[in-house]
């Protein structure tokens, strides 16, 4: 297998540390045989030095440049950060924001066009600017639209920018609940606000209660693969 070497999204790390998710941000061909969905496993440990010291201070939402070797797990064989932006996620959230589902509720009432449903609406909270953006989750399979967001088949312009404001998003707070037609994306402008710390606890996404590895598995099995350990 040949290295594959781009940008990368880190979509998340399982809870013994092992591995992680990454998805290319550029058009290659993963291999059948390791692909998880439109990712790859990586492994994230055993590189030593400086590289060692970037795998293990990732976070989902991260992007890097990095060449990947595609394996079961794969490895980098190189890496650097490029962008900062944190993405938090809830697969089962145990709470809606009431923000969040009034807008969905305005939005689906209103809505006279034939594609899916999709709104933002700006938030005043104290550290600045914030966005709550609410979308259908089912188009053609279910929940397809959610995962293509997770998983980072969607459009990558969404991470660019506000809707309603000037700037670029720094950190993502979503989820996805269960039995609801929709999901809920909060953008914020600045990292680890206390409205965003207190939003993704509020919700559930967040906390002792939430099992990381069945939260990742639940991501490979909505891109159609698997974690490997």
């Amino acid at each position: 297998m040949k290295v594959l070497t781009g940008e990368w999204r880190v979509l998340g790390t399982r809870s013994d540390g092992r591995t992680m998710l990454v998805h290319p941000l550029f058009e290659t061909d993963i291999p059948a045989a390791v692909r998880v969905g439109e990712a790859v496993a990586v492994s994230t440990g055993n590189y030593g030095g400086e590289m060692q010291d970037v795998v293990d201070e990732l976070e989902p939402g991260n992007r890097v440049q990095a060449g990947v070797y595609p394996g079961t797990p794969g490895r980098f064989t190189t890496v650097e950060r490029t962008d900062d932006q944190r993405l938090v996620v809830g697969f089962r959230p145990t709470r809606t924001p009431d923000f969040a589902a009034t807008l969905w509720n305005e939005a689906a009432a209103g809505h006279t066009g034939d594609g899916p449903i999709a709104a933002s609406r700006s938030l005043a909270i104290p550290e600045g600017i914030a966005e709550v953006y609410v979308a259908q989750s089912t188009a053609r399979s279910e929940d397809d639209l959610w995962w293509a967001f997770v998983g980072g088949g969607g459009d990558e312009s969404f991470f660019e920018s506000f809707d309603t404001a000037p700037g670029r998003p720094a950190e993502f707070v979503a989820g996805n609940p269960q039995g609801s037609p929709y999901f809920w994306v909060v953008k914020f402008a600045a990292h680890d606000t206390e409205t965003a710390r207190q939003l993704a606890t509020a919700a559930g996404l967040v906390g002792g209660d939430v099992d990381i590895d069945a939260e990742l598995t639940e991501l490979a099995d909505g891109l159609g693969g698997r974690i490997v350990a």
